[in-house]
C-alpha cells in the first residue's frame, strides 16, 4: 500500500515516457522550423537527408515502443486508475509524436536534392 505523497515506480515510469514524448515532439517541432523556415541546411543534400530520415525515425521509434507495451503488456503494466479518457490522451500523445516523427522522415526522404542519394538501384 502506498502512502500518500509517495510516487511508485510505475508512476514514475509512466511520467519519464509521458515527459519523453513530448520532449521528441518538441524536437522534432523546432527541426521542422528550422529546416522549413529558417532553412538551415547543411549544404549537401545526401548529408541533410541522412540526419532527416535519422531523426525521423528515432521519434517514430519511441511512440512505437510504447504502441507494442500498451498490446503485449497491458493488463500488467497498466498504471492503476487510468480512466478511458486518461487512455485516449496517452494514445494521442503517441499519435502525435508518431506523426512528427513520420513527418521529419517523409519530408526528407522525398525531398527533391536528397532523393536520388536515398533511393535504393531499381526504384
Amino acid at each position: 500500500m502506498l502512502k500518500r505523497g509517495k510516487v511508485s515506480r510505475m508512476e514514475e515510469r509512466w511520467a519519464r515516457k509521458f515527459t519523453l514524448l513530448v520532449v521528441l515532439i518538441l524536437l522534432a517541432g523546432a527541426y521542422s522550423l528550422a529546416v522549413i523556415v529558417l532553412h538551415l541546411r547543411t549544404g549537401n543534400p545526401r548529408l541533410d537527408g541522412a540526419i532527416g530520415v535519422v531523426f525521423g525515425l528515432f521519434v517514430c521509434s519511441r511512440p512505437a515502443a510504447n504502441f507494442l507495451d500498451m498490446l503485449l503488456f497491458w493488463r500488467s503494466s497498466r498504471p492503476p486508475g487510468w480512466s478511458r479518457r486518461t487512455l485516449l490522451l496517452w494514445l494521442a500523445l503517441n499519435l502525435l509524436a508518431l506523426l512528427a516523427g513520420w513527418l521529419d522522415r517523409h519530408r526528407h526522404r522525398h525531398h527533391p536534392l536528397c532523393r536520388p542519394y536515398l533511393t535504393l538501384p531499381g526504384e
